[in-house]
């Protein structure tokens, strides 16, 4: 039986939907997010439901240094970079929040 394959991310608490592919394309896809941090929890199901893979949610930020320990200026860098994605991704929820409001508000007026 040929099943079909899904990636899903953990967003705000509930699993979405991110792709629907074959198997191969599905864990390649997985595997180049291994690498992202922070990152969501991301899992592949199978047609049926059963997980195949899971990939926890990551939430430290890079820190950026290659070798040797990190320095106090490379954490401060890492603590902004990670302040700023986070005010950038703030600034997009609230939008899709608006949005999605008009796009009910407008519904709503319809008979």
């Amino acid at each position: 039986m040929k099943h079909s394959y899904i990636v899903q991310s953990c967003y705000d608490g509930k699993w979405i939907n991110v792709i629907s592919d074959t198997r191969d394309f599905c864990v390649g896809y997985l595997h180049a997010k291994k690498g992202y941090a922070p990152r969501n929890a991301y899992r592949l199901t199978r047609g049926d439901g059963k997980v195949i893979v899971d990939l926890p949610a990551v939430e430290d930020v890079s820190v950026g240094q290659v070798a040797g320990w990190p320095t106090p200026e490379q954490y401060e860098a890492a603590a902004q970079r990670a302040l700023d994605q986070a005010a950038r991704i703030r600034e997009r929820a609230a939008q899709q929040d608006a949005m999605r409001a008009k796009r009910l508000a407008a519904t709503a007026t319809y008979p």
